[in-house]
């Protein structure tokens, strides 16, 4: 659908932002008689066709929808004259009512990269702690090992008289090994937090990038 918008005032800005980058909604043009209203500055920003002529811009033919919001009724009345029968348009209270819904829409949005930003900065520190924690379980494991292996050497050299103490350096080092696979699991669910993280990083991030 193409749209025209008449009129520059600030609900124009708004239409202006949400449809800029909406690939079924292009924006044709904008006609206002004030080349300094914020409307027309806008749709120059972005590439958008402005003018001062109503009938040059409305008689466009490939021009779908009329968006009225000067409220002016001899404005009105004039593009109600040139539409042709397979145009149609939203009217000033008509517009405002758009306005209001993409207004709401877009606080909503705003509020949504908000929770999803304090989700973040949540996880950001859960998975930071949980990978200090791993380092120092790994770090207290291999002392642990190490205690495990010179107690077998030891073990070793006391002969019958360490007999008792290998088997306890034994199942030393076997409980070091169900730790070390347990620690893995924990490593293979936090990388899946750091997965999980980045796609909520991007979403809060393209949601922002629409917003604005």
């Amino acid at each position: 659908m193409n749209i025209v918008i008449i009129g520059g005032g600030k609900a124009s800005v708004v239409i202006i932002n949400h449809f800029v980058n909406n690939k079924e909604v292009r924006i044709i043009g904008i006609c206002d008689l004030d080349e300094t209203a914020e409307g027309v500055i806008q749709a120059k920003k972005h590439g958008i066709l402005t003018s001062n002529k109503i009938e040059e811009m409305v008689s466009r033919s490939d021009v779908n929808m009329v968006i009225e919001l000067t409220g002016e009724p001899k404005v009105r009345q004039m593009c109600a004259e040139i539409l042709r029968k397979d145009q149609d348009i939203i009217t000033f209270l008509g517009g405002q009512l758009m306005c209001s819904i993409i207004d709401s829409i877009a606080k909503s949005a705003e509020k949504v990269a908000n929770e999803i930003h304090h989700l973040t900065s949540k996880m950001v520190n859960v998975i930071e702690s949980v990978d200090k924690t791993v380092i120092n379980i790994r770090s207290i494991l291999i002392k642990i090992q190490m205690i495990a292996i010179n107690g077998n050497i030891e073990a070793c050299k006391a002969g019958k008289n360490g007999a008792a103490f290998a088997v306890v350096a034994q199942h030393l080092g076997e409980l070091v090994n169900e730790v070390d696979t347990a620690v893995e699991q924990i490593v293979a669910s936090a990388s899946e937090g750091h997965s999980v993280l980045n796609a909520l990083v991007s979403a809060e991030r393209n949601l922002r990038t629409n917003l604005d």
